[in-house]
C-alpha cells in the first residue's frame, strides 16, 4: 500500500454511501418511468428548476414535453412517440423499437434502436451506433413559444444535420445501410404536430 493509503481508506469509510449522492442527484431530475399505453404530459413549470429528463422502460406511450429542458435520457422503450421541445445539450437515446422522435436537440446519439423515426433539427450530426432501419427526418412540430425556446437554446436558425448521420459501426465509405433520410414526398407528407 501506497504511503498515506491508509489515511484515505479511513476518509472513504466516514464518507456518504454511494445511494444517498445518487439519490440527491436523481432528485433533480423530471423522471417518466414504468409506463405502458399512457399519454403522458409534463409543462414547463413541472420541469422549472430540473437538470435532465430521463425517461425509462415505457410501452405504447405518447410523451409530450413543449419547453426546452437540458439534457434528454431514454432507454428501453417500445412503440411509442415523443413529442420534445428542445434540448439544449445532449438527447441519448438507448433500446427504442418502433418509436417517433420529435426534438430539437446539439447533439443526438443514438445505441441499440430499431425500426424508429426521428424528425429532427440537430445541430450536429446525429450519431447511432448498433441501429438497424432508422429513420431521419426534419423536425414537424409546433407549440406556443416554440421560436423563444430554439432562440434561448442556441438553435435558431441553425444548419440542420438532421440528414447527415454518422454510423460508429459503419465504416465503408458507401452510405450506411441502417439509416436512411426521409424522401421528399415524405417530407412533403408529414404533418406539423401541434403540441
Amino acid at each position: 500500500m501506497r504511503k498515506g493509503g491508509a489515511a484515505k481508506k479511513k476518509a472513504d469509510e466516514g464518507a456518504q454511501p454511494a445511494q444517498q449522492v445518487k439519490a440527491s442527484v436523481s432528485s433533480n431530475d423530471l423522471t417518466i418511468k414504468d409506463q405502458c399505453e399512457k399519454e403522458i404530459r409534463h409543462s414547463r413549470s413541472e420541469y422549472a428548476g430540473k437538470d435532465n429528463v430521463i425517461v425509462e422502460s415505457l410501452e405504447n406511450c405518447k410523451v409530450f414535453l413543449p419547453f426546452s429542458i437540458k439534457a434528454l435520457y431514454v432507454k428501453d422503450v417500445k412503440d411509442c412517440i415523443f413529442y420534445v421541445g428542445c434540448v439544449s445539450g445532449a438527447c441519448f437515446v438507448n433500446q427504442a423499437k418502433n418509436c417517433r422522435f420529435y426534438l430539437n436537440s446539439h447533439q443526438i446519439r443514438i445505441h441499440n434502436t430499431t425500426d424508429t423515426t426521428f424528425l429532427l433539427t440537430a445541430k450536429s450530426n446525429p450519431i447511432i451506433e448498433h441501429c438497424s432501419t432508422m429513420v431521419f427526418s426534419k423536425y414537424r412540430c409546433t407549440y406556443p413559444e416554440l421560436e423563444e425556446d430554439l432562440k434561448a437554446t442556441g438553435l435558431h436558425d441553425v444548419k440542420n444535420f438532421w440528414n447527415e448521420v454518422l454510423d460508429f459501426n459503419w465504416h465503408k465509405q458507401d452510405k450506411s445501410p441502417n439509416w436512411r433520410a426521409a424522401s421528399e414526398e415524405e417530407l412533403a407528407a408529414e404533418p406539423v404536430v401541434s403540441i
